[in-house]
């Protein structure tokens, strides 16, 4: 087995560990609450972080949904450290620079220093 061949099979588990630990989350979530999650506040989150948070501060079956919900999005972020590290390790600068300036984005995005709203 090659190098690159290694990297994508780990890679492919992670995303559909990732993915699936959202699914379950978010059905867990659905079914607990009988399928009807909304709430009546007008709750407007300024990151990730903080709106996960508020779902488990509120004990309710809707944090379990926004922890699915989170797995989900956090999914590329995770994808992206993964290969940087990966990149690390084989020393490979040009990849190192261009990734780790993905993850820097999607850093800031998901605390909520970049917003597309």
């Amino acid at each position: 087995m090659n190098a690159k061949y290694d990297l994508e099979k780990i890679i492919s588990l992670l995303l559909i560990s990732c993915v699936s630990a959202g699914l379950i989350l978010i059905v867990a979530g659905l079914t607990l609450s009988g399928g009807k999650v909304a709430n009546s506040e007008e709750y407007i989150p300024s990151s990730l972080i903080d709106w996960v948070a508020h779902g488990v501060s509120n004990g309710t079956p809707r944090a379990l949904v926004s922890l699915g919900v989170a797995f989900i999005l956090l999914t590329p972020f995770l994808r992206t450290v993964f290969s940087l590290v990966w990149f690390i390790l084989n020393k490979d600068r040009v990849y190192i620079a261009i990734t780790g300036a993905v993850a820097i984005v999607l850093l800031l995005a998901i605390f909520g220093f970049i917003s597309v709203f």
